[in-house]
């Protein structure tokens, strides 16, 4: 979105999808279509999609939805600045959209410093 080149870390287990995507190639695009292609995002959504109504799942199930996922999962366990980092955000305020508020756990956060 800014233009600028994004820095991504990438765990073990996602290094070993890669590695395999990769195989013996030395260069070019990291995930190729079934043509040999580099995939391009709207093919990922296209592709994304017959596969949820293939299976039956609910339409509103979209692939944006596994980068909120995680963002928001990462925030919860690791904070914020930690999930920043690996969404490849240079800004903490496009991170907040990833923190959720829990009210059971703000309250149980609260009274375990007044302990």
């Amino acid at each position: 979105k800014t233009g600028k080149p994004r820095r991504i870390l990438v765990g073990q287990k996602m290094r070993e999808i890669v590695a395999e995507a990769i195989g013996d190639r030395k260069s070019g695009p990291i995930f190729l279509s079934p043509a040999g292609k580099a995939w391009k995002p709207e093919n990922l959504s296209r592709t994304f999609r017959k596969i949820r109504d293939d299976h039956g799942l609910q339409k509103d199930l979209v692939l944006y939805l596994a980068r909120h996922e995680f963002g928001t999962r990462a925030t919860e366990k690791l904070g914020i600045h930690a999930a920043g980092e690996m969404l490849g955000h240079t800004q903490i305020t496009t991170t907040q959209r990833y923190a959720h508020a829990d009210e059971n756990k703000l309250r149980t956060q609260q009274d375990s410093v007044l302990d």
